[in-house]
């Protein structure tokens, strides 16, 4: 599983008008059960979750402390209105099963659907679960269009949902959350910059930490989406990574919580977090522009 790490290095800084950020919807985890016809999960803006068909449809249990809504935070406003459309439909595709396999998301909800002053916007929206579903993490894009006055903005909305299976094969998936990201950094000096893997970002010259971009820790998760238990061999990951713009180059070390050495097992039907953080070090001789690089993550069970 390889993850994407990004630092951006500017001479200006650059601001915008208004400005957008983004909330995953998580459709939770859902066990299925007798699976006979299809069953419709809803999950709506207030943050309750129902299900509606045939009485034959995937009796199961939800995980009610699994899902969340999608929420998109409308900032720096002005008094401007913000009008929200979306598509209808969208197909959400299993990540870690070891054949194709989808599921619908369709209905999409929004609350409100316009804003003239800071706040958020709450999505929600139903899953259609069919008869014999793989066991696995479905993941989709909402697309959502976004009007203030004559400009449109159009942003990614993500979508997740967890099916779990009575019959499946415990087997730990490393899939990816979030990438690691250091933000605006000046270039043309020697120093390091680090982002813990709580997300805090220092420098041993703090002068150089300029305001915008994303400063974040990276997140990965290992997924068991059985109702066993799996024991697990070995977490490896590189730690030592170059991050590069085309020309030149910035050495990346990086570090986790907990420590990969200290995963041995991961319990059913348990999403297990891993946060990444890192250290740049920089020389002086960098140019400015976009820095990206990978980090692949392998686990034996």
């Amino acid at each position: 599983m390889k993850r994407f790490l990004f630092a951006f290095l500017v001479f200006p800084c650059l601001s915008f008008a208004q400005d957008f950020t983004v909330q995953k919807i998580d459709m939770g985890i859902i066990t299925t059960g007798i699976g006979l016809a299809q069953c419709n999960h809803t999950l709506k803006t207030d943050g309750t979750h129902s299900t509606s068909g045939s009485w034959l449809c995937n009796i199961g249990t939800i995980d009610a402390a699994g899902y969340e809504v999608g929420i998109i935070h409308y900032a720096n406003s002005g008094g401007q209105t913000a009008q929200v459309t979306t598509d209808s439909t969208t197909t959400l595709t299993c990540v870690d099963c070891s054949s194709s396999a989808t599921i619908a998301f369709s209905t999409p909800l929004v609350s409100p659907t316009s804003l003239n002053r800071d706040g958020d916007f709450k999505f929600g929206g139903t899953i259609a679960v069919a008869s014999g579903q793989t066991a696995g993490l479905y993941r989709g894009i909402l697309n959502v269009r976004i009007q203030i006055g004559s400009n449109y903005e159009n942003i990614s909305l993500p979508i997740q949902v967890t099916i779990r299976g009575g019959t499946s094969i415990p087997s730990i998936v490393p899939v990816s959350d979030q990438d690691l990201s250091f933000g605006k950094i000046a270039a043309g000096r020697a120093y390091s910059v680090t982002v813990g893997t709580d997300g805090t970002r220092t420098s041993t010259d703090p002068s150089v930490l300029l305001p915008g971009g994303t400063v974040q820790q990276g997140i990965f998760t290992l997924n068991n989406t059985s109702n066993r238990s799996a024991n697990v061999t070995s977490v490896t990951m590189n730690t030592n990574v170059t991050l590069s713009n085309g020309t030149d180059s910035i050495s990346l070390t990086l570090t986790t919580t907990p420590a990969l050495s200290s995963i041995k097992s991961v319990p059913a039907n348990t999403k297990y977090p891993v946060n990444v953080g890192g250290t740049l070090q920089m020389t002086g001789n960098e140019s400015g522009g976009t820095y990206s690089g990978t980090y692949t993550i392998t686990v034996n069970n």
